[in-house]
């Protein structure tokens, strides 16, 4: 039950801001600006959870070997911290279900912070840019190393396999591990609330959050939080890239010198040249 909420969390509170943005444009008709806004990040809130899911379900129906085992080898040097936290977690329901909470609300960590950006008049441009290229560009890497996480890979999580070779295996798992796109994403939601005092303790928060409950539940290796680091990173900066092509130079800023209108002789002045 608690995890069917935690899903249909970024739906409730995208109808939740649709009904209030349409009641402040009936209250408020003086502000259409904003209830714009309000309503492009509801819409944004919709048909992202959306979009993300069946991005997640085309992903799974992909019959790809999953490289588990190379990764789970990597993360032995990093003391198996997934399989070390998943054996604390897996002994204390009330942390098993906050932290699946914690896991499952990403949607809406997302949609606060746009709320954020939408309630105060800030462009959405580049915000809503990274969030979107963040979910669109991860297939892609999902496509060239595909590994689907602890608990899809090994029966025996939260406990350690006896024995583990290395060699692909064939899952049906969404082949969605590395990089973490949960921890890229709330890297990015730090990052765009980082200029809002309170809310960047909160996302800070949020972040150590989301490290723990991937590898707690099993879902991700700790190799794949480090490479959502760079992806994340990488993804900032192409989010910024229109914005920096087109700004102009100090020197591009200054008005350039109107050239002065050429002097065209009267015919009078052709008849009495003066001296």
């Amino acid at each position: 039950m608690t995890s069917q909420l935690a899903d249909s969390a970024p739906t409730i509170l995208g109808a939740a801001i649709i009904i209030g943005a349409a009641a402040r444009l009936i209250l408020v008709p003086s502000d259409p600006e904003r209830n714009d806004r309000l309503m492009l990040v509801a819409l944004f809130s919709l048909l992202g959870g959306w979009a993300a899911g069946v991005i997640a379900k085309a992903m799974a129906n992909i019959p790809l070997p999953k490289f588990d085992l190379f990764i789970y080898t990597l993360d032995q040097h990093l003391g198996s911290p997934s399989f070390l936290l998943g054996s604390l977690v897996a002994s204390h329901q009330a942390a098993f279900v906050s932290l699946n909470a914690a896991y499952s609300a990403l949607p809406v960590v997302v949609t606060l912070v746009l709320l954020g950006y939408a309630w105060r008049g800030d462009s959405l441009r580049r915000p809503v840019t990274a969030f979107v290229l963040n979910v669109l560009l991860a297939p892609l890497l999902y496509l060239l190393l595909p590994v689907a996480g602890p608990r899809y890979a090994f029966a025996s999580f939260p406990h350690k396999p006896l024995a583990a070779t290395l060699h692909v295996v064939r899952l049906h798992a969404p082949p969605n591990g590395f990089p973490s796109v949960h921890m890229s994403t709330a890297i990015l939601a730090l990052c765009f609330a980082w200029k809002w005092k309170i809310a960047r303790w909160f996302a800070v928060f949020y972040l150590l959050l989301i490290v723990i409950s991937t590898m707690a539940l099993g879902e991700h290796y700790a190799i794949d939080l480090l490479a959502a680091i760079p992806y994340a990173l990488g993804v900032l900066f192409l989010s910024n890239m229109p914005q920096t092509s087109t700004r102009r130079t100090p020197e591009q800023q200054l008005p350039l010198a109107q050239p002065a209108p050429l002097a065209i002789p009267s015919y009078d002045d052709l008849r009495n040249p003066q001296s």
